[in-house]
Formats: structure tokens, sequence, C-alpha cells
């Protein structure tokens, strides 16, 4: 028995670092994946959707079985566990624990509220990615979150280059959707490959991210040939050509701040700086309107025109316009025309200002469990128009509140403290960060500061999916480089 044992440890430490990759590859590949995708499972004539559906089956299965494993690893290996894990480990439990204790309405469920066993593997997705971080040796941490975040990278091209291509596809002669949000390809009634379309927002943070690593390398990689530089930089000015096409207002937000540091702290000449500032960040959207001019003109004057919004309302499926309350016709058309702070926040402040109201009014101080945000607000908001236009917090401070409570406002506002230290360590405390051959540790840092800036206006890496991978992998990425820096540990 005890040779058995010591073969297992033989074998698992010889190939520990592509077992750790195997595990978090998987949890990643399951972001969006759901019980519908169990429910709705059939074998049909076609193949290729057979396949797509048996994959997303195994995407949804396969966390369940990598929590149990995750949790036998950690106490069979005796790993500990560090600081700022235990405390997000805490605030999913304080989040389980909720979902257990109260009862949810299966109706509400149904509409706008993922089901319990979607909110359930949210969950034990977190907590196996944080498990899985912790488990990798130190001697070989920084390998695996390199060859994990390469591998992110590599998603990140290709899903967007087909969603990208498909977009453009549909535009090209279309005078009515010269900007990409409007596309039809993106339609929440839509699917690809078996799941439900990627949102604008989504879609044009993965071309940001893919924007900053492209601008780090060109001024940050050791030895950059003429070809590579090339390259890199026609696929910068592509990124931020595809970013204003999107309209994205987070990631043009988003898109300024990386200005900001760029401008800050790059270590590049000044007029250089002015330059590539010029030339990657203002040319491609002068370009793209340059491009689109007439027919954006147009568009723009049409919607001025509340007789044309209601005709558009009723071409996209709008079909019950005429059987609408008069309030909710109203509501359409203020927002149209709308000059107050929620039209430039997409409606944020008002949705804010609602979740705020529930937080009060029904005195949830110690949450209501994982996305509490899209129950609640589809419980105790008027209609249904409200309810599906805005059913997420769209904040990291009032989603913690909704769904962990008190203790997950002291979990945000912990995580910020800790974050905001390391960034301000590495810009202000590090003398040669910036001035070194580092690509990937400037990059993360451009990509935590872009995490932590967009939890502002969206919940964002407090639940499961792409901006808690982003984080958790330059987070741990600056920390673990900071430790081998430092003799005093952070």
């Amino acid at each position: 028995m005890n040779s058995k044992n010591k073969n297992f440890k033989l074998l698992f430490k010889k190939y520990k670092l592509l077992f750790f990759l195997f595990l978090i590859i998987n949890i990643f590949l399951s972001i969006n994946s759901g019980i519908y995708h169990i429910q709705l499972f059939e074998i049909t004539d076609n193949h290729l959707n057979n396949f797509f559906a048996l994959i997303n089956v195994y995407r949804f299965s396969i966390i369940y079985v990598i929590i149990f494993l995750s949790i036998f690893l950690k106490f069979y290996l005796n790993s500990k566990i560090d600081q700022e894990s235990k405390f997000f480990l805490l605030y999913l439990v304080v989040q389980f624990i909720c979902l257990l204790i109260y009862e949810r309405d299966k109706s509400i469920l149904d509409v706008h509220s993922p089901q319990i066993y979607d909110s359930m593997a949210y969950l034990f997705a977190s907590m196996s990615s944080l498990l899985i971080f912790n488990l990798v040796k130190q001697e070989i941490k920084k390998q695996f979150i390199k060859y994990f975040f390469f591998f992110v990278i590599i998603f990140f091209v290709i899903f967007s280059s087909v969603i990208l291509a498909e977009l453009y596809i549909e535009s090209f002669g279309n005078v009515k959707n010269n900007y990409l949000y409007t596309s039809s390809t993106l339609k929440p009634a839509g699917n690809h490959f078996g799941q439900p379309n990627p949102r604008v927002t989504g879609l044009s943070r993965i071309v940001l991210i893919l924007f900053i690593l492209c601008v780090t390398t060109i001024f940050y990689k050791k030895k950059l040939n003429k070809f590579n530089l090339l390259f890199f930089t026609i696929f910068s000015f592509i990124c931020c050509f595809n970013i204003w096409a999107l309209q994205s207002r987070g990631s043009l937000l988003g898109l300024l701040l990386f200005a900001i540091i760029f401008l800050l702290f790059f270590n590049i000449n000044f007029l250089k700086k002015i330059f590539i500032l010029i030339f990657l960040f203002l040319l491609p959207i002068i370009t793209y309107e340059q491009i689109y001019l007439e027919n954006l003109d147009k568009i723009r004057d049409k919607l001025k025109d509340n007789e044309y919004v209601i005709k558009s309302l009723k071409e996209d499926g709008r079909k019950d316009w005429v059987n609408m309350e008069i309030k909710e016709r109203k509501l359409i058309l203020e927002s149209n025309n709308s000059d107050d702070l929620n039209e430039y926040s997409s409606g944020r402040f008002k949705i804010w200002k609602n979740c705020y109201r529930i937080l009060i009014q029904h005195k949830y101080w110690f949450g209501f469990g994982p996305q509490a945000d899209r129950y609640l607000i589809t419980k105790y908001l008027k209609n249904d128009l409200h309810a599906s236009w805005g059913n997420n917090a769209s904040n990291a401070f009032l989603y913690s509140l909704l769904s962990a409570g008190v203790f997950g406002f002291l979990f945000v506002i912990y995580i910020y403290f800790k974050s905001i230290k390391l960034l301000i360590l590495y810009a202000f405390k590090m003398k040669n960060f910036f001035n070194g051959n580092q690509v990937l540790p400037v990059c993360f840092f451009s990509i935590l500061s872009f995490i932590l800036f967009r939890s502002l206006f969206e919940n964002s890496f407090l639940v499961f999916g792409i901006d808690f991978f982003l984080f958790i992998i330059s987070y741990f990425y600056l920390k673990f480089s900071l430790n081998n820096l430092k003799s005093n540990p952070f």
C-alpha cells in the first residue's frame, strides 16, 4: 500500500504542471455553460450539433468533478492557502449558504435568473480555480500562470476573430448597423456553438486585452525583430479599430485608462509617446469614422426621430409595441431622447438606485446568494421591461452586498486594498519595473488596473467568468513576482 502511494506521488510530481493546467483549462472552458445543456441534450441527425451538444454537457458536468478533486488534493497534499484566497473562498461559502437557506421562486428563475444548479456550478468553479492556484507549488507557479495565460490569449484570438468576421460580413452593405453593437449576429436570442451569444461588452473587453498585450509587447519585448514589430503594430491598430466599432463604453473607458498608464509609466521618450497615442489610439478611431462617415450621419439623424425608433423596434421583433402599456412606450422613447446621466451610463444610475432601494427596504444584510441581483431585481421591480433591461447590479460593491451581504462588501474593500497596494508598490516603489524588458508584468499591471476599474460599472471578477480569470492571473502573478523580489512577503 505504501509503495503504491509513493508511486502515485512520484507520478503526480512529474506531471503536476500538466495536470493542473488541464484542470484550470477545463474550468475556464466551462464559462457560460449551464444546466440547460443537459436538459436540452438530444441526439439528432446533425453530427456537428451532436458534437457541440456533447462538449457542452461535458463543460458543465466537469465542474462538479473538479471541485471534489480540488478539495481532495488540498487535504492530500496538505497545501496552504494564502490570505487573499481564504477571504475569497469565505465570500463564496457565504453565498453557498445563502443559496441553501433562501428559497427561490421557480417562476422567476425561469425568466431572468440563473438556475440553482448553474449558481452552484459558478461557485464551485470559482472555488476550484482558487484552490488550484494555491495547490501549484511556488517553484512552478510562475510557469503555470504563463502557460495558462497563453492559452487564454490563443482562445481570445480565435474566438474574437470568428465573431468579428461574422459581424463585419453582416455589416457590409447594411446602412443600419455600421457600429457593430447593433448587429443581429449577437442578438440575445441567438447562439454560437450551442450556447448564448456573447455580449458586445464581453467581446470588446477581449479585444482590449489583446490590444494591451500587443502594445506592451512592442515596447517591452527584448530583441523584437522587424517582422514581429510590424505584426504587433498592425494587430494593435486592428484591435483599437474593433474596440471603437463595438462601441462598448466600458472598453472605451478601459482604452482611455490604458492610454493614461502608457503616458505616465511606459519608459519611452515623451514625444514618441505622443506619436504612439496618435497612431495606435486615435488614428484607428478616425479611420473607422471616416470609412463609415456618411452612413453614421444618416443613422444619428434617424435616431432622433421617434417614428423611426418605433419602426425599428417592430422590425427587430418588438411586435408587442401596439399592446404595450403607454408608460412602457414612454419609457423606451424617453430612454432614446434622454439627456440625463443614464444616457451616458447605459441606465446604470437607475439600476444602482433600484439595487440600493431593494437592499434597504428588504434588509438583505447577509446577502441572498450567487447572482442575487438578477433574482431580486426581477422579483421586486414593477414590470418585466425594467427587469429584463437592467437585471444585474453592474457594480462590484452593490453585487457583493446583494450576494454576500456586509461580509461580501468587506471582502471587496479588502481585495481593493490589497490590489491597489500591489499596483502602487509596482508603480512607485519598484524603480526598475517600467524600465526593463518585462512584457508580462507590465501587461498584468495594466490588466489588473482595468479589471478593478471595470468592477465599478460591472459585476466583473466577483462573478465566475472572463474577468474572474483575468483578475486572479494578474494578481497572483504580480504578487508572486513581488515576493521573489522582496525579502518580506506581501
